[in-house]
Parts: C-alpha cells; structure tokens; sequence
C-alpha cells in the first residue's frame, strides 16, 4: 500500500507533466487558456477549466498533452453547446493510477 507521501510526489508529478489541455469541438482543437491543476486528495489531481467555444458546437474529447507535446490522456464526451455565449468550466480527476473518473 501507498502511504501519503507517496501518494502525494505522484500527484506532484503528474501536475508536472501536465502541458497543453486542449478540447475538440466540431473536429477543431481549441486550446484552454485557464488550466487549473490541483491535488484534492492523496493521489487525486483535479483538473479544471473553462469551455468557451464562442459559438453552438459539439464537443467530442477532452486532450491533455505533456509538457513534450505529445498526446498524454484522453477522455471521449459527448457535450452539446447550443448558444453562441455558451461556457462552462469543465472537471475531470486523475487517481495515480491511472483512472478517469466525473
């Protein structure tokens, strides 16, 4: 079993490594502009930010990139934006092992 500190410099890590958070809307990349990263459990990084399309479309993935640039974790959605002005700050968690979870 993990104890906290361990738990904790994975979580460091993984806020380390994160780069780019960009989401696909209508098959185009828009990169985020306001990434929040936050450890909210031992071993558990929150990752937060804002969706603003400025304009209706469908949003299909989430990408996180590393800080290389290379594509580090994905997540599929299937979310509706159906006003020009719609936004909404967008959450996911990542547990050191791995998993995705809402």
């Amino acid at each position: 079993m993990f104890t906290n500190r361990a738990l904790d410099g994975m979580s460091d890590y993984v806020k380390s490594v994160v780069g780019p958070v960009v989401f696909v809307a209508n098959g185009t990349e828009h990169q985020v502009e306001n990434l929040i990263l936050e450890t909210v459990a031992a071993g558990v990084v929150r990752v937060r930010f804002l969706i603003y399309p400025r304009k209706r479309c469908q949003v299909s993935e989430i990408r996180i990139y590393d800080i290389d640039g290379e594509l580090w974790m994905y997540k599929e959605e299937n979310i509706s934006i159906d006003s020009a002005d719609g936004k909404f700050y967008y959450m996911l968690k990542i547990d050191v092992e791995g998993k995705v979870f809402d």
